[in-house]
C-alpha cells in the first residue's frame, strides 16, 4: 500500500499544476532572501548558507494539507482497509526524493561559497533535519487540521471558496512547530558560525540529522492513527469544499 500511494503522490508531483507551482516557488524565497540582505550590508559569502535550510524547511512544510489535496481519490483510502501508517509513509516518499538529493548537493555548494572552513556538517545536518521533521510535523497536521484546498485540475493559484481562519493557524503552527522542533539544532549552527567554533558545528550537523529522523518516525507513526481514526471524517470535509 504504501509503494502504490507513493506512486500516486508521485504523479501529483510532477504533473499536477499545484505541486509544480509549488517546485517552481521553493527556490524564489530563499533567493529574495539573499538579495534582501545583501542590499542591507550583509557579507555576501555567508549569505549562501541561508538557501539550504530555507528551501528544507518549505519543503517539509508544504506537505501539511497534503490529505485535502486528494479530494474525491480520499475514498479509496477509506473504502480500502488500509493502515494509516501506510498512508503517512507513502505521501512523504516524493518531498524525500525531492529533497535529499537536493540538500545533500547545495550543502556541499554553499559550504564552499560561504568561506566559512567545516561549515558543510551544519549546513546538510540541519537541512535533512528541517526536511524530516517538517514531514514528520505535516504527517500529524495534514490528518489532524486539513483545510480545503484547490480541486485535482485547478490552476495553481486558485483558491476554494471556503478557506478560512483555520487555514492560516494551520500554516502558522505547523510552521512554529518545526522551527520549535529544529531549535536547538539551529542556535548550535549559529553558535558555531559565531564563535568559528568546527566542534560545534558537527554536533549541530548531527543534532539536526537525528532531530529530523526521530520527528520523521513520530510523525508518521502519530499521524497515522490520527488518519485512520479520522478517515471518514476526513473524506466529508473534502467533498464539502
Amino acid at each position: 500500500p504504501s509503494a502504490a500511494i507513493a506512486a500516486r503522490s508521485l504523479l501529483y508531483w510532477t504533473r499536477d499544476a499545484r505541486y509544480r507551482a509549488v517546485i517552481i516557488a521553493l527556490p524564489v524565497a530563499p533567493a529574495l532572501m539573499m538579495v534582501a540582505l545583501a542590499v542591507a550590508g550583509a557579507p555576501v559569502p555567508l549569505l549562501w548558507l541561508i538557501p539550504v535550510p530555507v528551501f528544507a524547511l518549505f519543503l517539509g512544510w508544504f506537505s501539511h494539507n497534503d490529505v485535502a489535496y486528494d479530494h474525491s481519490a480520499m475514498w479509496m483510502h477509506v473504502a480500502a482497509p488500509l493502515r494509516g501508517f501506510s498512508d503517512r509513509w507513502g505521501r512523504v516518499v516524493p518531498p524525500l526524493l525531492i529533497g535529499t538529493p537536493l540538500i545533500l548537493v547545495a550543502s556541499s555548494l554553499a559550504a564552499q561559497w560561504s568561506e566559512v572552513p567545516e561549515v558543510y556538517p551544519a549546513v546538510v545536518g540541519t537541512g535533512i533535519g528541517l526536511l524530516l521533521t517538517g514531514l514528520g510535523v505535516s504527517s500529524v497536521s495534514s490528518a489532524l487540521t486539513p483545510y480545503p484546498a484547490a480541486r485535482p485540475g485547478a490552476g495553481p493559484w486558485d483558491q476554494p471558496p471556503l478557506v478560512g481562519a483555520a487555514a492560516g493557524w494551520t500554516q502558522s503552527l505547523t510552521l512554529l512547530a518545526i522551527l520549535a522542533f529544529m531549535a536547538p539544532s539551529l542556535t548550535l549552527a549559529v553558535m558555531g558560525l559565531l564563535e568559528e567554533d568546527p566542534e560545534m558545528l558537527e554536533v549541530a550537523g548531527w543534532a539536526g540529522g537525528a532531530t529530523g529522523f526521530g520527528m520523521l518516525v513520530l510523525g508518521i507513526l502519530i499521524g497515522g492513527f490520527v488518519f485512520r481514526r479520522r478517515a471518514p471524517e476526513l473524506l466529508g470535509l473534502l467533498m464539502r469544499t
